[in-house]
């Protein structure tokens, strides 16, 4: 039987690669992006009572799916912390080889509040990890070449 510590013992281990990149969290390393778009639809979503648009860890495997044209060593993991009842933070990365692209792996960092009666994107925060370069295996709000 699992105890407690044991447990969060597993979760901070099973969780840790996905902080374990050679960047920080920091605005400095991503760019913004405007939420209106997907706030408009998880509107509809909860106007047409569709179930993806009620639960924060749904809205975000709707609104930020994996990319399928990673072929090579493909990982997707969504890490959803729970900052108070009304309030979460979802941290969303992609790691592979992506056809014709400069890049190889994505991170979104994303805000979700619950507000008049439905969940909204506060903030949403990218970045990419290069193949090579200067921003070559870490992540950066700077575009790939």
């Amino acid at each position: 039987m699992l105890t407690t510590n044991t447990l969060r013992t597993f979760l901070f281990l099973l969780y840790l690669p996905l902080f374990s990149c050679k960047s920080s969290n920091s605005d400095e390393t991503f760019f913004e992006m405007d939420p209106s778009e997907n706030n408009n639809r998880i509107q509809q979503g909860v106007q047409q009572q569709e179930e993806w648009a009620t639960e924060p860890l749904l809205i975000i495997n709707k609104l930020f799916p994996p990319d399928y044209l990673v072929k090579v060593q493909n990982t997707y993991n969504v890490l959803l912390i729970k900052d108070s009842s009304d309030y979460y933070t979802a941290i969303i990365s992609q790691e592979g080889e992506f056809d014709d692209l400069p890049f190889e792996g994505v991170k979104c960092i994303v805000n979700l509040r619950w507000h008049k009666s439905l969940w909204q994107l506060q903030r949403i925060r990218k970045a990419y990890k290069c193949k090579t370069g200067a921003h070559a295996n870490t992540y950066s709000k700077d575009s790939c070449r």
